[in-house]
């Protein structure tokens, strides 16, 4: 299985996409797929896709991403990856809509909630960024400090002045852990 894996990985071997909704397959073909086969091979592409990042290879990295959803549309670290890379890749737009479908999955993910606040937040769609950003705040009061100094940011961009400053203000005391 490693060495199935170190050629994926390095492109040596293809692996070739199935897909259980696949109009084609009669019901008694669906019957001879082994159970776990299928989150096996979302796996593999995760596996592919965590080595094309770490490579530099954002946009093969993005293309098993997308596989492994395909395959099991419930792996939520494929979406929280591919989500990470549209926004470094500038691809805000994508990168909401993918953390979209992981706050479907997990709509108690605060870090989804933070990352769709800053591609809102690059958007300049402050007023949306502002609301993914309490969002988060609700869900991980205690681990807060970032989505209150990124809020705060977005309201200094729509001019709100005295929100912005008691967001930083709550960023200040979480540094020195003065409120939890």
């Amino acid at each position: 299985m490693k060495t199935i894996i170190l050629l994926l990985v390095l492109g040596i071997l293809e692996f070739p996409y199935i897909s259980l909704r696949n109009k084609d397959m009669s019901d008694s073909s669906l019957e001879n797929i082994e159970t776990g086969k299928e989150t096996e091979y979302a796996t593999l592409y995760y596996t592919r896709g965590l080595a094309y990042n770490s490579l530099e290879n954002y946009e093969k990295a993005i293309l098993d991403f997308t596989e492994t959803i395909k395959i099991d549309p419930r792996f939520m670290n494929a979406y929280y990856k591919r989500g990470l890379l549209y926004h470094k890749l500038q691809r805000h737009e994508e990168a909401i809509l993918n953390y979209n479908e992981l706050i479907k999955l997990d709509p108690k993910d605060n870090s989804a909630y933070y990352n769709r606040g800053l591609a809102y937040a690059k958007l300049k769609r402050y007023e949306e960024a502002i609301l993914s950003y309490t969002e988060a705040i609700k869900i991980n009061p205690e681990d807060s400090k970032s989505y209150y100094y990124n809020r705060g940011n977005s309201y200094a961009d729509l001019g709100q002045y005295e929100q912005a400053i008691l967001d930083y203000s709550a960023a200040s005391l979480k540094t020195v852990g003065l409120i939890m």
